[in-house]
C-alpha cells in the first residue's frame, strides 16, 4: 500500500522541508515506530513540487499506525505546515 501526498514547499523553508520529508526525516522517524511501515521515497517534480510517497505493508497496517500515534501524528501535522505552501493527499 502507498500513501501519497503532493506538497508546495514554502521557498524560504525549501532545506528544512526537505529535511523534514526525506526518508530519514522526521516524518519517516514517527512512521518507523509502527508494524508494517516499509520507507519513505521524497521526489522532486519538474513543477516544482514534491511528492512523498509511504509504503505499508497493508491497509491495515496504516490504519493502527493512525490510530496508536493520532496525537503524535497530529502534532507534528501541525508543526510541519508552516514549511508549505500547498499539500494535498493524492491517493490511498
Amino acid at each position: 500500500m502507498r500513501i501519497v501526498w503532493r506538497y508546495t514547499p514554502d521557498p524560504q523553508r525549501l532545506p528544512e522541508f526537505l529535511a523534514t520529508y526525506a526518508s530519514d526525516g522526521v516524518w519517516a522517524e514517527l512512521f518507523r515506530q509502527a508494524d508494517g511501515y516499509l520507507g519513505t521515497e521524497l521526489r522532486s517534480l519538474a513543477d516544482g513540487t514534491y511528492r512523498t510517497i509511504d509504503r505499508w505493508r497493508s491497509p491495515d497496517d496504516y490504519r493502527h499506525f493512525r490510530a496508536r500515534f493520532a496525537p503524535v501524528y497530529a502534532l507534528l501535522d501541525e508543526a510541519c505546515a508552516a514549511l508549505t505552501l500547498d499539500k494535498r493527499q493524492e491517493t490511498t
